[in-house]
């Protein structure tokens, strides 16, 4: 019997000696048998641990004993990406994430790197050639406003969209609204009032050189003959107003006068209800009948043409060859008149 112990001891013994745990091989509190005698565990009991992570983040488990129940969770994108951004605030062709969501933006490019999209034209500018200006909101895009302050200006509605170029280049500050230059009229100096400004296609505040006539008195020296009428020739370019005078030589009206007499070949006097037929081989013939109170009318051709309330008065009425013709009034009164020119 005493061997059989002998050999059970011997065997335990060996089984012992195979264990190669540690104290930190067993949990804290538990105990093991080992050919070194009895060892306490000082593994640590971690039980459930549970924790939560964003995008990129990391855990570091820690060492020790774990129950199994405990887990790692990544948040929602959505948590991680809270923003108030649309598409219509980022630069289209770009994409960002807003509250979980991916975006792309519709933002306009109107940069200088953006220059020659289909919205786009260049400015010719030596200084600026690649500028960006919109082509497209030209008939909406200014408005001359009296503002606040009380000054009126020429405002101009900026189209929507990202103004600058990449880094390096004026990000922010390229962009332009191009506003077609006929809508600022045709206008040049001399067709501007001398002393005044404006602006126009032609530039920017510019001096007019019209000369100024009001009021003034401008002599001329040609009077020449259209037809019934003298035209006497503006003397010099500029404005005129209606205090303006244009100053002609009497010897030039007495001269005018003079050739015109010349001109004037047949003068007929008629009496009152006196009857004839225009002559031939003028150049013009004019009737000049005249009206009195209460007596019938002049005619023309058989019909009257001087009203009844014209009384005391003469009238002009240009005639042709071949017309006929009876003066107002009675036999012997007033006189009427046949001129016939050259």
């Amino acid at each position: 019997a005493l061997d059989n112990k002998t050999a059970e001891l011997a065997t335990l013994n060996e089984n012992l000696g195979k264990i190669t745990a540690t104290a930190s091989d067993v949990l804290n509190g538990k105990t093991i048998l080992t050919s070194s005698g009895l060892v306490t565990g000082s593994m640590t009991n971690n039980g459930s641990i549970s924790q939560t992570l964003n995008a990129g983040g990391s855990y570091t488990i820690p060492k020790g004993y774990h129950d199994g129940t405990g887990k790692v969770t990544a948040n929602t994108l959505s948590s991680q990406t809270s923003a108030t951004a649309g598409a219509s605030n980022i630069l289209s062709g770009k994409t960002a994430w807003v509250n979980g969501s991916k975006v792309t933006g519709t933002l306009p490019n109107r940069s200088v790197y953006n220059s020659l999209t289909s919205n786009m034209v260049s400015l010719n500018s030596t200084n600026y050639s690649s500028v960006a200006v919109s082509k497209t909101d030209e008939n909406y895009a200014y408005h001359w406003m009296n503002n606040s302050d009380g000054i009126t200006r020429l405002c101009v509605q900026v189209p929507g969209g990202l103004y600058g170029g990449p880094e390096g280049y004026g990000e922010g500050g390229d962009g332009y609204v191009g506003i077609p230059v006929t809508k600022f009229g045709n206008a040049t100096s001399s067709s501007v009032l001398s002393g005044t400004s404006f602006t126009s296609q032609n530039g920017l505040s510019i001096t007019g050189s019209m000369a100024n006539k009001s009021g003034a008195t401008v002599s001329a020296t040609t009077v020449t003959e259209s037809g019934t009428n003298a035209l006497i020739s503006i003397p010099a370019n500029g404005y005129y107003s209606t205090s303006s005078k244009i100053s002609v030589p009497i010897e030039t009206i007495k001269n005018e006068v003079s050739n015109l007499n010349n001109e004037i070949s047949n003068v007929v006097y008629l009496g009152g209800n006196t009857s004839g037929t225009v002559p031939s081989g003028y150049k013009k013939s004019f009737f000049i009948p005249y009206r009195v109170s209460g007596k019938y009318l002049a005619k023309i051709n058989n019909v009257e043409v001087m009203a009844d309330n014209n009384n005391s008065t003469f009238q002009v009425f240009e005639v042709n060859e071949g017309d006929t013709y009876i003066t107002g009034g009675s036999t012997g009164t007033r006189f009427s008149l046949l001129i016939q020119f050259k």
